[in-house]
């Protein structure tokens, strides 16, 4: 017998404290949770910016009066946010048919948060 063997690359649950999440959902709509808001400086707004080679998505923070500029909205009470971003994915092609988590998601030395389309893995939504 021949085994297909596929490596879960998500790894294990981390604590809420230390866990950087983001998703981008099947209506083009991109969630930080707090951390990774945190570590790219509460920005009020977002350019977001895309790499045709490897398959990447990037924001970096600006002011919402920045031509072109996503406004960052919190999401309810707690401290996660998003964004907006249908024209963006429109024009890129981007489509995901679920919630998509990013595995590696990472701000840079520039503070631009990188997002691995490559490195991803649907989640399931409560409620």
């Amino acid at each position: 017998m021949i085994n297909q063997w596929e490596d879960f690359e998500a790894g294990p649950t981390r604590p809420a404290s230390d866990r950087i999440h983001v998703t981008l959902s099947p209506r083009n709509v991109i969630l930080l949770n707090g951390n990774i808001y945190d570590q790219m400086v509460k920005p009020e707004a977002v350019v977001l910016m895309f790499d045709k080679l490897h398959t990447m998505i990037g924001l970096r923070p600006t002011h919402l009066d920045r031509p072109g500029a996503f406004p960052v909205r919190q999401k309810g009470r707690g401290r996660h946010r998003l964004i907006r971003a249908t024209p963006f994915c429109k024009h890129y092609g981007i489509k995901v048919d679920r919630h998509t988590a990013f595995i590696e998601p990472e701000v840079d030395a520039d503070g631009i948060l990188k997002l691995d389309l490559r490195k991803t893995f649907g989640v399931n939504r409560k409620g």
